[in-house]
């Protein structure tokens, strides 16, 4: 092989090399990068223009009528939550409203049933597969940007049109269009032992998860959030997904969030996840269907309410919480400036912090999905049995 012929060669793999991941989610989320990006040229094509127009159309708007008011609420009443870790089960990809509602977080762990995907990865020569995964992403992104939640069924559906549109694409996506630089990012697992590593499908390494480094514009510290997909059921989470609990548990004290959860940790079935925030959490931040009010409202919690409640809607008729609804109409701290849950349209909030006296302990697991204590709705109140 001639000297020109290897130069011209290495030249070619160069070009066609993937661009840093800060970039490629960058270039995919319809953002400007530097000119001297790997990727510059490919976000100056006439079809990029185009999808970049559409979603900042639809990204404003979201900005406008929910991220300012949520920022500026969560700095009057969230910013003296402690510095660390923040624990948002049954999320999806949503680090839209963990930074938002706690920006102050170190690093957060997400746990859900939605597909990890891939990061964001896109070189100089891909400008077709770029404008594609900005068109699946903004249809992915519509519903959340418009309700402010994701459907796990409507997600399901999504996902896989893209590999953009798993849960590391999405991260990816809201992260940069939050003002936050990617320092890294690699798809991880649990090895046998427990610890976490890097996964590897040609070493037979399967992921469970991803894992990114982000930081915020300006700012100097890393902040890392992991995504872990699993089932939360009693007989999952001791079993199979033990890893992740020990992993959540080795963050220490966390503060919780929890926001359309499908009312899940009302049933039996998950009475372990409801055990180990319960246990770890300083603060609880949960609209209705997450954290049955009976649980927070007893003693050992102070809890903040914010808006007014609305009977739940159609798909969950039976979890009324009555004496939620007296507390709010009694002591609701003010109207929420923004959609939050499934009743986003008279949203509510509930914000429970630790007193002093109520410490943090290790959760005690059932392990069964038929045992333990469940919450329904009967003559009008809260039964827990």
């Amino acid at each position: 092989m001639s000297f020109v012929f290897a130069l011209l060669l290495a030249a070619r793999s160069f070009a066609a090399a993937p661009a840093p991941l800060d970039d490629s989610a960058r270039a995919m989320a319809g953002m400007p990068v530097a000119s001297e990006s790997p990727l510059a040229s490919l976000t100056q094509s006439a079809a990029w223009k185009a999808e970049r127009t559409s979603i900042d159309k639809q990204w404003n708007d979201y900005v406008q009528d929910d991220l300012v008011p949520i920022r500026a609420w969560a700095a009057k009443e969230t910013s003296a939550l402690p510095a660390g870790t923040m624990f948002y089960p049954f999320s999806g990809p949503d680090m839209l409203n963990a930074t938002a509602f706690y920006p102050q977080g170190k690093d957060y762990v997400l746990l859900g049933l939605e597909r990890i995907g891939k990061l964001p990865s896109y070189a100089p020569n891909e400008q077709s597969r770029l404008v594609k995964d900005m068109q699946f992403t903004r249809t992915a992104m519509s519903f959340v940007l418009r309700l402010g939640y994701f459907i796990t069924m409507q997600m399901s559906a999504q996902v896989g049109n893209s590999e953009a549109t798993g849960v590391a694409g999405m991260m990816s996506w809201f992260l940069v269009r939050t003002d936050h630089d990617l320092r890294s990012g690699r798809l991880v697992a649990f090895d046998k032992g427990g610890q976490l590593i890097e996964a590897d499908q040609a070493k037979g390494i399967t992921p469970t998860g991803v894992e990114i480094v982000f930081r915020r514009k300006g700012e100097t510290q890393d902040r890392t959030v992991w995504y872990f997909r699993g089932d939360a059921q009693d007989s999952q989470l001791s079993t199979y997904r033990k890893p992740i609990v020990d992993f959540v548990q080795s963050k220490g004290e966390l503060v919780t969030f929890l926001k359309a959860a499908s009312y899940l940790m009302f049933n039996r079935s998950f009475d372990d996840m409801r055990s180990l925030i319960l246990s770890r959490s300083v603060a609880v931040l949960s609209d209705d269907s997450g954290m049955p009010w009976n649980f927070v409202s007893k003693g050992g919690w102070e809890t903040r309410l914010y808006g007014k409640y609305h009977k739940p809607i159609a798909d969950f008729a039976g979890r009324c919480q009555p004496e939620l609804e007296k507390a709010l109409t009694a002591g609701s701290r003010g109207q929420l400036p923004f959609d939050f849950g499934y009743t986003w349209y008279t949203p509510h909030l509930m914000m429970s912090v630790r007193e002093p006296g109520n410490p943090i302990t290790i959760p005690v697991f059932d392990k069964s999905s038929t045992t333990g204590l469940g919450v329904s709705c009967y003559g009008g109140r809260t039964v827990v049995r």
